[in-house]
């Protein structure tokens, strides 16, 4: 879903207004991710049995885009495909005892990571408000994950 083309005009449009901001602001790499996922942890959190009516539906990142709304699976598919396009190097990561999911990006970050294949994955929280890279909520009691890089 992350690399799906359908929706790739508006995901570009997205992409150039961050890198946009990014120049005008004098936006560091780190600051620039930041920002992105500050974009996309104020997007509402609608769970998939309000939205979709099911118990679970993946969105596609254009769809959570123009529904301006979604839970973690489907904020977390647009913040891949957002970073992605950007350049970055990511991986969806599932977190299946706490039922949840998120981003991971590589880079030479700070804070909690996985590693895969020598990749460090830093962890970023597309749900909530100002979690940073790396910051795991500390509600999570078992932060192992699946880790899937997208390529």
């Amino acid at each position: 879903m992350v690399k799906d083309p359908v929706g790739d005009e508006l995901l570009d449009q997205v992409v150039r207004r961050i890198n946009e901001a990014a120049i005008r602001y004098g936006f560091s790499e780190e600051e620039k991710i930041e920002f992105t996922i500050a974009f996309i942890q104020f997007l509402p959190y609608v769970p998939d049995k309000v939205s979709a009516r099911a118990d679970e539906y993946p969105k596609y990142p254009a769809e959570t885009l123009i529904t301006n709304e979604g839970d973690c699976e489907d904020t977390s598919i647009l913040a891949a495909a957002l970073l992605r396009k950007m350049g970055y190097k990511v991986a969806l990561l599932f977190l299946s005892h706490e039922k949840h999911a998120a981003v991971g990006v590589a880079g030479p970050f700070y804070g909690s990571y996985y590693e895969v294949d020598g990749v460090k994955y830093f962890y970023l929280e597309t749900t909530g408000e100002g979690y940073r890279i790396g910051e795991i909520p500390s509600d999570f009691t078992d932060t192992r994950a699946y880790v899937y890089p997208v390529g």
